[in-house]
């Protein structure tokens, strides 16, 4: 059953130094996700807020096979390393949303 990592990430500052090591994350990232199955569901900065407050940030949603198998990729020492750049140069909300899904009504 899939599962799905859901992210909204926007700049500390718009400083340089900022902006270069978004990119470096970006690249660590790039090389870490090729070796996970997983598809690129979505991504970009503009977003039509339909209900609640608009929120600064880029918005990313990714599939991946198995709640397992988004947590192996989360949690892989390699990404971990990506994490720790993103975190100083970003504030970052991410999800992981199971994809089962079972409606009923009471």
């Amino acid at each position: 059953m899939p599962a799905y990592i859901i992210a909204r990430s926007h700049l500390k500052d718009s400083s340089e130094e900022s902006k270069r090591g978004m990119q470096e994350y970006v690249e660590a990232y790039l090389r870490v996700v090729e070796d996970h199955p997983h598809t690129h569901l979505a991504q970009g900065v503009v977003a039509e807020v339909l209900e609640g407050e608009p929120r600064e940030g880029a918005y990313f949603i990714q599939e991946f096979p198995s709640k397992e198998a988004a947590l192996e990729f989360y949690h892989s020492p390699e990404y971990q390393k990506a994490v720790a750049i993103r975190q100083r140069h970003s504030v970052t909300e991410m999800i992981l949303v199971d994809g089962a899904f079972e409606y009923q009504a009471d």
